[in-house]
């Protein structure tokens, strides 16, 4: 298949994308892909733009006024990325959520084959 991208298993590592190319007749990009949280809106770093206390996601949280924090792109701290991240590699450290490689696994289980009848 010509053109299509054989890279989009992050979580699979370098290995998951050189076997999704060879199954497709592709070829895997070098890129290895990885969560960055470019925040540092710490208690230190950003005050609180008031009080926030409703439903504890952070979902709720940004859609009043943009969230609890003075600056509208700070990580709003209260996990719902960690609820979500099937690998245990993100926490929330100081408020701001902190991406640890050391808890990604380092490829997907392979798929277990069907059962036979």
């Amino acid at each position: 298949m010509d053109g299509v991208p054989c890279d989009k298993c992050a979580p699979g590592g370098p290995k998951a994308a050189a076997a999704i190319a060879k199954i497709m007749g592709g070829e895997a990009s070098a890129v290895e892909k990885k969560a960055v949280v470019q925040c540092q809106g710490s208690s230190e770093h950003c005050k609180p733009a008031y009080d926030y206390k409703g439903i504890q996601t952070c979902a709720a949280a940004a859609a009043l006024y943009g969230g609890p924090k003075t600056c509208t792109f700070a990580c709003i701290g209260l996990g719902d990325c960690t609820k979500v991240c099937k690998f245990d590699a993100i926490h929330i450290v100081d408020g701001v959520a902190r991406w640890t490689r050391t808890s990604a696994p380092a490829a997907v289980p392979a798929p277990t084959s069907a059962p036979s009848r």
